[in-house]
């Protein structure tokens, strides 16, 4: 008996089927990351500093990008909150701050968010944030990147019409690197980086015909809001934030609640600790990793 193929050996000789196929803004967004094959330097001595990691979401409607984040910290939850802010929140004026000449209209909850199965995005976190928001993950199964098609090809685009063009790249292999030096030839720093991407995303990707949603990105995220599909928000950006930090469940002790060697007091700790009793008293904390000085109950 001959032997039965794999996933991986069927997947060239099946037939390609069709995608989701959502019918308004913010139905469906793809998230996802990847080392950037650029070495930036310091703004200080211009000296390489290395490669940053890229996040970045998706809307799979209209294919107008939502937000992004560029740091060197490696893939965890704290990329995707910092990736997930820039996305829901309000943008500000970016064609004063980055000299775009369009505005960023994205913004607002996704009702289904999709997700890959990397560390940054399989955790207690980001469950139980999108859980408090109202947003629905749905997590793709092992090597199947054509589940999310629209945020993978945007990243192989990006590469191709920007990253790769500017000098410091590293390219995809070593075969199109050949003996190019991207050390010796880095001079873009990372504040530069973020500038460069902002006008890639709106004045360039944004404006183009994109064959995956059969338009132009910015044109039909107008058009559906104009159809009346608004992006829902919270009731203020800070409740945004506390509701996307860190999450974890603490005992409230006499003297407060301890996380990292910490103590944390309140003056509200007696009068909780009179209202909750025995196992009621474990209560859940949100933590800003940039910022221990409090932390929310």
């Amino acid at each position: 008996l001959r032997r039965r193929l794999s996933r991986i050996e069927r997947q060239s000789s099946e037939p390609v089927k069709a995608g989701p196929n959502p019918t308004r803004i913010m139905e469906r967004v793809e998230f996802d990351g990847t080392w950037l094959d650029l070495i930036v330097v310091d703004e200080g001595d211009r000296l390489p500093i290395g490669r940053p990691w890229f996040s970045y979401a998706l809307d799979k409607y209209s294919g107008y990008p939502l937000g992004f984040y560029v740091g060197f910290e490696p893939p965890s939850y704290k990329t995707t909150m910092s990736c997930a802010l820039h996305a829901f929140s309000l943008k500000a004026d970016v064609r004063q701050l980055y000299g775009t000449k369009k505005h960023w209209f994205a913004r607002g909850l996704p009702e289904l968010a999709v997700i890959d199965n990397g560390k940054e995005y399989v955790n207690r976190h980001l469950q139980a944030a999108f859980g408090m928001l109202g947003i629905l993950l749905d997590q793709c199964p092992v090597r199947t990147p054509w589940l999310k098609a629209s945020v993978e090809r945007y990243i192989k685009t990006q590469n191709t019409s920007l990253i790769h063009m500017l000098p410091g790249s590293t390219f995809s292999n070593v075969i199109d690197r050949g003996d190019y030096s991207s050390e010796q030839y880095a001079c873009i720093s990372v504040t530069g980086l973020i500038q460069m991407l902002h006008i890639f995303l709106l004045d360039y990707y944004a404006q183009r015909w994109n064959k995956g949603v059969n338009g132009i990105p910015e044109r039909l995220w107008c058009k559906s809001e104009q159809e009346g599909y608004i992006p829902s928000f919270p009731s203020s950006l800070e409740e945004l934030k506390i509701l996307l930090f860190w999450n974890d469940t603490r005992t409230l002790q006499r003297h407060g609640i301890e996380y990292e060697t910490i103590v944390y007091q309140s003056n509200d700790n007696i009068r909780l600790r009179q209202l909750l009793r025995g196992d009621e008293r474990k209560v859940e904390i949100r933590v800003n990793p940039d910022e221990l000085s409090s932390i929310f109950v």
